[in-house]
């Protein structure tokens, strides 16, 4: 069985259809925030001998096939839920995650992505306007403004589950503001030489393949849009 109500109420339909599955029956639940939902989920499914299979699809519901996209898989039974997810999605990218850390590590993937996205919309929906941003836009500032786009396309309660009920998703962000105070004391002192070191130093976090890989894929990307 598969539960995919809203995810405020996991919990409440989980307690309500359990009682009708019979020993040995596998609920899958796909809940994007785990710390409150999971362990409760864990006793109820032992409870009732139930087998449990959480995972979180790390892709948006326009997407109608799993093959080769990734799927999260909460290892609660270490190697069992693994070869549970294969038989039901044997087309798909599965990524082990432990319970314990699931919920901070999507925050850094999603929620961070979200919440700039977000502000980054913002700033351009409220500047210039959209349509002249585009027509002066580089493929960087405009591949940019396409993943913002496609963030405020999705499912405003979703997302506000997601950011707002997962605690890291704050520790991120004040990260991420800390970075942008580094940034703005630079400009407003006009620290040319301090922004170029700040940038070298950034950039020293990824090899230089993967960055120029990066450029690569941009390009390609703009290009194929326009096709």
């Amino acid at each position: 069985m598969l539960l995919a109500p809203p995810i405020d109420l996991s919990l409440p339909v989980a307690e309500e259809v359990l009682p009708q599955l019979s020993g040995g029956a596998t609920l899958i639940e796909i809940s994007s925030v785990k710390r409150e939902i999971l362990p409760r989920l864990l006793e109820l499914t032992r409870e009732r001998g139930v087998r449990l299979l959480s995972v979180h699809p790390l892709f948006g519901p326009s997407l109608r096939r799993t093959a080769g996209m990734k799927i999260a898989v909460l290892t609660t039974e270490k190697l069992e839920s693994l070869r549970l997810a294969k038989r039901v999605f044997p087309d798909a990218r599965l990524i082990p995650v432990e319970p314990q850390s699931h919920d901070r590590e999507v925050a850094l993937v999603l929620s961070l992505t979200h919440l700039v996205g977000m502000a980054y919309g913002a700033v351009v929906g409220q500047s210039e306007g959209i349509g002249r941003f585009k027509e002066l836009a580089s493929p960087s500032s405009l591949l940019q403004l396409t993943v913002a786009e496609s963030i405020l396309a999705q499912d405003p309660s979703l997302c506000s589950y997601m950011d707002v009920e997962n605690p890291s998703s704050l520790d991120f962000l004040h990260a991420f503001q800390k970075e942008l105070g580094t940034l703005e004391e630079l400009l407003s002192h006009h620290d040319r030489g301090g922004f170029e070191e700040k940038f070298m130093a950034t950039a020293g976090l990824y090899s230089r393949g993967e960055t120029a890989m990066a450029t690569e894929k941009v390009y390609r990307a703009i290009e194929a849009n326009r096709e």
